[in-house]
């Protein structure tokens, strides 16, 4: 994935203003959860949308963008 070029002047104003907003990378449940195997992580889960193993995770939204996240903790350690 790379950044286009910026051909207009709406378009390179943008990119001063708000960067390039591009991902560099973009990762499934699966190919995140191998990456974190990979580092100092255990207890790696692949979760649902809504769906969490964090006590008192009322403040979070665990719907937020569910149509474009993948829902995946794990444990430093």
């Amino acid at each position: 994935m790379s950044v286009p070029h910026p051909f207009t002047l709406s378009h390179k104003l943008g990119i001063f203003f708000l960067g390039t907003r591009h991902h560099q990378c973009m990762y499934v449940s699966k190919s995140l959860s191998n990456l974190l195997k990979e580092q100092p992580f255990t207890g790696i889960k692949i979760f649902a949308p809504d769906d969490t193993s964090i006590s008192n995770s009322e403040p979070l939204d665990l719907r937020e963008r569910e149509d474009e996240s993948v829902y995946v903790e794990a444990f430093n350690g």
